[in-house]
C-alpha cells in the first residue's frame, strides 16, 4: 500500500508542474486560476497527454487586441471546453506538440469596451 500512496504524490507533483506550464504560458487570458481538478494527464510509451478543462477567459485582454486593430467590437464573454496537448516527449527535437482546442464559445458586441474607455479616461 505506501507504493499507492507514492504513486499519488508522484500525480499530483505532475499535476502541479503541468499546472505551473499552462499559467505561465496561458494564465493571462483566464479569468481564473487554474484548479488541478481541470487537468488531466496521460503518458504512453511515446507521447504524453494533457487536458485543461472547463476555462473561462479573461476577455479584457482580447478587448485590448480589439482596440489595437481598430475594430468596433469588444468580447462580453468567453470559454473554452477543452484545450487538450499532445507531446511527444521521446522526439521532443524532432517532432511537433500538437495543440487541440475544443469548445469554444465567445460573445462578441458592437462599438468598443467598456473598459476600454475606463483605461483611457485613466
Amino acid at each position: 500500500m505506501p507504493f499507492l500512496g507514492g504513486f499519488n504524490f508522484a500525480q499530483q507533483s505532475i499535476k502541479k508542474f503541468f499546472k505551473y506550464l499552462f499559467k505561465r504560458s496561458i494564465g493571462g487570458l483566464l479569468r481564473r486560476d487554474i484548479d488541478l481538478e481541470q487537468l488531466e494527464f496521460q503518458f504512453s510509451a511515446y507521447t504524453a497527454t494533457m487536458e485543461l478543462k472547463a476555462l473561462d477567459l479573461n476577455v479584457e485582454q482580447f478587448d485590448v487586441v480589439l482596440a489595437g486593430m481598430g475594430l468596433l467590437l469588444h468580447f462580453v464573454s468567453g470559454a473554452i471546453g477543452c484545450i487538450k496537448m499532445d507531446i511527444p516527449w521521446t522526439q521532443l527535437l524532432r517532432d511537433h506538440c500538437k495543440v487541440y482546442i475544443s469548445g469554444l464559445h465567445v460573445v462578441l458586441a458592437k462599438g468598443p469596451s467598456p473598459t476600454t474607455f475606463e483605461h483611457a479616461a485613466a
